[in-house]
């Protein structure tokens, strides 16, 4: 009787225990690099830096959701979910800015998995392990990792989104597509902008069909429904709250206030500007989401204007000044990041590695699609934000890509190295491929160390707005109850543990005026935020009405003089 192929095949055997092996050796890889990440991250955190105007935002509206404030804690400029995560962890600390800032350090930990898998997928094992170390100790993403922002939640999020979304459009599995909805989805909440990256996965998913023949064009149909309703599962209920919360329906409030797009050149204009109607400035109104304050005033609406001349009138000359004066623009922003962004997240010799990677082996259909895949979000990412506002942090994301493409040139340059040296020289012992490689990634780490090593040491003064911050801790010390803080920046209120409105660019009396009528408890003028309200700052000290009482001065270094005011009610 034929009973089939013996299970206790040596072969066989020798197969499985050679696979275990190698999945327990990678696995335990992975696992010291995660465990290294998290040392080095914990290790580099900031114990005198300041938190950044962003970072006040989110540190405070994690902490109302934390005490159950969930409208208050929502907010509609500032995406919700780096805001969650920080509301949960500072349940487990005390210090909330501490609370905010492990946030980045986890996700900048968990990066480390989702970058070692897309490397795999990719490119193969030797190019992930490679690029895996470089993960651990790049400049660009310990210092997202260090943050009160969103950037490494964002990286963490979009690089899983992009390896999971690569497998859906490989395999045309429901459950893949699903997931990646759902992390877009996440993205979004996130980050607005990575909408855009969603609409254009819909688009690599329609023309998928294209390139991968053996999935049938109805498994892409169905899978791009369950990508749709993943989406959805976040999307749309922060779309419904945007819509009850501010009256308008919007994707967020931070794409029109940002965006260069024709027609939205003039949104920001007069941001710390009183307005007449609703009596507060539009910074308030969006950044501090006080949208209920939005109710006119006047007895009857304005009359709506009609003129053709009137800036906002859509005319089909004015769409073509707008693009004859955007699109150069747009390109200048894109050249911009290419040029100054790109090596400072990757250096020169690197570039020309990754480039190598591309031309070094034909292409095929398939590797086609791979490699048309990443250059698609990589680009897709630069001329969106050129249509923004362009800033090097909002391409740290990127850097994992960046990482796949430089080793994936490695390990061909490595190749290609050791087999020429043998061919040309005649040596009878070959150069192992893998030393080159190696060598190599050694060579890199040590351009980047100089920033690693950098990253502790503290900035100029300039740069770190110190004296606001102890104004904000004198402040604490000294009130009573959580105080209204009125200051350009958000800081001193965040370190007085009180509320925030920004401090009007109107002239010395209209402000004074203005906090008094708010019931600000102290007005705080900072000599460093000058250019933003040059009428404002005080020309004598001592010569302001008796119910504004100088309380606190400061100016640690020539130029960045801070006074605090008490004001009476």
């Amino acid at each position: 009787m034929d009973r089939g192929p013996s299970t206790s095949n040596p072969l066989n055997e020798g197969r499985s225990r050679t696979f275990r092996r190698t999945h327990a050796h990678e696995g335990l890889v992975l696992f010291a690099s995660v465990v290294a990440a998290f040392v080095i991250r914990f290790v580099s955190l900031p114990t005198d830096q300041v938190i950044n105007g962003d970072g006040v935002y989110y540190a405070t509206l994690g902490k109302r959701l934390a005490s159950g404030d969930l409208a208050g804690g929502i907010s509609g400029y500032w995406s919700p979910l780096y805001s969650v995560l920080v509301g949960i962890s500072s349940l487990f600390f005390n210090d909330l800015e501490f609370a905010a800032r492990f946030v980045s350090v986890v996700a900048g930990t968990l990066l480390v998995l989702p970058s070692y898998y897309l490397i795999r997928t990719f490119y193969g094992r030797t190019p992930a392990l490679l690029g895996t170390v470089l993960i651990v100790i790049h400049p660009a993403l310990l210092r997202a990792s260090n943050w009160v922002m969103s950037e490494s939640v964002y990286s963490l999020i979009f690089i899983t989104a992009i390896l999971t979304g690569w497998i859906a459009l490989r395999d045309g599995t429901a459950k893949a597509f699903f997931i990646t909805g759902i992390l877009w989805g996440a993205a979004y909440l996130t980050k607005p902008e990575a909408i855009g990256l969603f609409g254009l996965f819909l688009v690599l998913t329609s023309v998928a069909r294209f390139f991968r023949k053996k999935v049938g064009g109805r498994r892409y149909a169905a899978g791009l429904l369950t990508l749709l309703l993943g989406f959805s599962i976040f999307f749309l209920p922060y779309v419904v709250f945007l819509y009850k919360k501010t009256g308008q329906l919007t994707i967020s409030q931070k794409i029109m206030v940002n965006s260069h797009l024709p027609g939205m050149d003039d949104i920001d204009e007069g941001f710390l500007k009183i307005d007449n109607d609703r009596q507060l400035t539009m910074q308030d109104r969006i950044w501090g989401d006080m949208y209920e304050i939005e109710s006119p005033t006047q007895s009857s609406p304005p009359t709506p204007v009609s003129d053709s001349t009137s800036p906002r009138a859509f005319t089909l000359s004015k769409l073509r000044t707008d693009l004859s004066e955007t699109i150069p623009w747009v390109i200048s922003l894109f050249r911009k990041q290419l040029r100054d962004y790109l090596p400072a997240l990757l250096p020169y010799p690197f570039i020309f590695l990754a480039i190598f990677g591309f031309f070094y082996r034909t292409w095929t259909r398939f590797r086609a699609a791979r490699e048309l895949y990443l250059i698609s979000f990589f680009l897709f990412m630069l001329l969106g934000y050129a249509l923004t506002v362009v800033e090097l942090r909002y391409v740290y994301p990127l850097v994992p890509i960046l990482i796949a493409w430089t080793v994936k040139g490695i390990v061909e340059f490595g190749d290609w190295t050791s087999e020429s040296l043998f061919k040309v020289l005649r040596t009878s012992r070959r150069i192992r491929p893998l030393s080159i490689q190696v060598c190599l990634v050694v060579v890199l780490i040590a351009l980047v160390a100089p920033s690693v090593f950098s990253l502790n040491e503290r900035g100029t003064f300039g740069d770190s707005p110190t004296e606001e911050k102890q104004a904000g801790l004198w402040i604490k010390d000294t009130a009573a109850d959580p105080p209204v803080v009125m200051s350009v920046s958000a800081t001193p209120a965040f370190y007085a543990g009180g509320r925030h409105l920004f401090l009007p660019n109107e002239d010395l009396q209209t402000v004074l005026d203005y906090a008094k009528r708010k019931k600000v408890d102290y007005l705080i003028f900072s000599q460093r935020r000058l250019k933003l309200t040059p009428n404002a700052f005080p020309p004598d000290e001592s010569g302001l009405p008796p119910e504004f009482r100088l309380v606190y001065r400061d100016e640690p270094v020539s130029g960045f003089k801070i006074l605090v005011y008490q004001v009476a009610h």
